[in-house]
């Protein structure tokens, strides 16, 4: 017994290495020199989908302005690429989960019964409707918040591991840095053009 828990720890700690070269290989590809907002987004979607292995991601960006949250890409119920720029959520409102988010001191979010701690099981249209898995950190440049990424694994219906959550919010780092320069890198070019 002591052999195979110690083979567990062994097996453990090798997953969590390989996930930590992941996200430092998949941070530095989105914190690339890129003056194109949209395409830096593009990355950091493609990096959580495909590098951390999250069936569905949603990324939310944070406008202080009129304190909403703005959709960007997301990962619709067939597991296909969606643009969502419209769609937008106050931070003001009772009930915002964003809101909860934001105002963790980890900023970061994780259950195993998304839909049933929102009640969603009566809302047949809603989203996320039968989603378990589902975890939510929020990006930051220094102190200032850029955004949300939220995940979960509607599709597969696999679990979310504690070796991908570790990743998530390590990754979420290098997300806020890529949102942050090419939030800059548009400005400059504006104002160039200008």
């Amino acid at each position: 017994q002591e052999l195979a828990e110690r083979m567990r720890a062994k097996e453990q700690e090798i997953n969590r290495r390989t996930m930590m070269e992941k996200v430092i290989r998949i941070g530095k590809a989105v914190t690339e020199q890129t003056s194109d907002f949209h395409t830096a987004l593009l990355r950091i979607w493609e990096g959580v989908r495909n590098g951390l292995d999250f069936d569905r991601v949603g990324i939310f960006l944070y406008n202080p302005e009129n304190e909403t949250m703005q959709g960007s890409y997301r990962t619709d119920r067939s597991g296909n690429l969606s643009e969502e720029w419209d769609t937008k959520f106050g931070l003001n409102e009772s009930n915002s989960f964003f809101r909860t988010v934001l105002s963790q001191p980890d900023g970061f979010y994780f259950t195993q019964d998304y839909a049933g701690e929102r009640n969603l099981g009566t809302r047949p249209g809603h989203p996320m409707r039968e989603v378990k898995y589902y975890a939510a950190v929020a990006v930051w440049a220094g102190d200032n918040p850029m955004g949300i990424i939220c995940v979960d694994q509607l599709i597969s219906r696999r679990i979310i591991t504690d070796e991908q959550l570790e990743a998530l919010r390590l990754f979420a780092g290098y997300a806020g840095l890529a949102v942050e320069n090419a939030r800059l890198n548009s400005e400059l070019e504006n104002r160039m053009q200008e």
